[in-house]
């Protein structure tokens, strides 16, 4: 008789188990193309980890009508954002040959440039057309000892989806964080204060 207060207690306690909703996560592999830069500076430069809003973490981000920002509860990127295009940027600046090392600031003993920013967009758009990747970011290059900016810019880059599915987002947010990462260092390569 001690039993079915056992075993109404043990059915009670499954029928309580909340359901498990497996994550997809997805991984960025951005294509660099830029072109080296024909006078290396021989100077280093440290990039900081872009500074991201809260909305743009692991979860994927989606852009919906009415300018509703949302995330999946079923999707994740693999990895930040912020480390995702912060990496790509350091790729495409080493890929310039302008620098005689770049990497991340705080690992460095007083680079001679540095380059701060914020990643201002990381999402699915979903609002047009074909549905749309855009990385977004506002980037800073400054000589470490100086205030002032060499180089400031606002860039967004976006590629459309092969498909309006959650699904085609990686390889679009790929090539849009490759492009932004080339113009990136393609316009610092140029700027003639970083010589």
């Amino acid at each position: 008789m001690r039993r079915l207060p056992l075993i109404l207690l043990l059915l009670a306690a499954g029928c309580a188990t909340p359901e498990y909703t497996p994550i997809t996560s997805f991984v960025v592999e951005p294509q660099i193309d830029v072109q080296k830069a024909e006078k290396p500076t021989g100077l280093t430069l440290g990039v900081r980890t872009l500074e991201t809003s809260r909305a743009y973490r692991q979860p994927i981000a989606y852009l919906d009508d009415g300018l509703v920002l949302g995330t999946f509860d079923e999707y994740e990127w693999a990895e930040l954002p912020s480390d995702i295009v912060t990496r790509a940027l350091m790729d495409a600046i080493t890929d310039t040959g302008k620098f005689q090392n770049v990497g991340l600031a705080a690992f460095m003993t007083r680079p001679a440039f540095t380059l701060t920013g914020q990643l201002r967009r990381f999402e699915l758009n979903r609002t047009s057309q074909p549905w749309t990747a855009v990385a977004k970011a506002t980037l800073t290059l400054r000589k470490s000892l100086e205030p002032q900016a060499v180089w400031s810019n606002t860039l967004e880059a976006t590629a459309p989806l092969a498909t309006n599915d959650v699904a085609a987002l990686p390889e679009a947010m790929s090539e849009a964080v490759g492009k932004l990462a080339s113009q990136t260092a393609s316009a610092i390569a140029a700027a003639g204060a970083a010589q």
